[in-house]
């Protein structure tokens, strides 16, 4: 199967289970799990508690390596909707010596995407995160 029908086929099969998720979702905007207000109270908690945690991992990848500790990176959600998405940074960046091309490198797996077992581009707090 050439990539062109793998990408094509999983296209499809997305589009179908979304599809079966919009028919088994309510269209009137409400839910049937907690209420919205209680989600966001519980969420704001969360982070709350979470943030010396996040605010002392965030100084050991900004200590550890050049650039910024959080990485952002367009994704595609549902219906196609397009958001930013942050998260901790796990690997050097292009500007630190450590940084490593792995465009020559030869890949742990078949495919089109570059997979290593060891990948040299990861920090060691990067390993332990990701």
């Amino acid at each position: 199967m050439t990539v062109h029908n793998t990408v094509l086929t999983n296209f499809i099969a997305a589009r179908e289970y979304t599809n079966e998720y919009q028919d088994n979702s309510n269209h009137n905007g409400s839910h049937n799990g907690l209420p919205l207000f209680l989600q966001q109270a519980a969420a704001a908690m969360a982070l709350l508690i979470l943030s010396p945690f996040l605010i002392a991992l965030a100084i050991m990848i900004r200590l550890e390596s050049k650039g910024s500790p959080v990485f952002a990176q367009i994704r595609v959600g549902q219906n196609g909707r397009r958001f930013k998405f942050y998260k901790f940074r796990s690997m050097y960046t292009q500007d630190d010596p450590r940084w490593v091309d792995v465009s020559k490198m030869e890949s742990d797996r078949d495919g089109v995407c570059k997979k290593f077992k060891q990948d040299p581009r990861i920090t060691p707090i990067g390993r332990i995160i990701a």
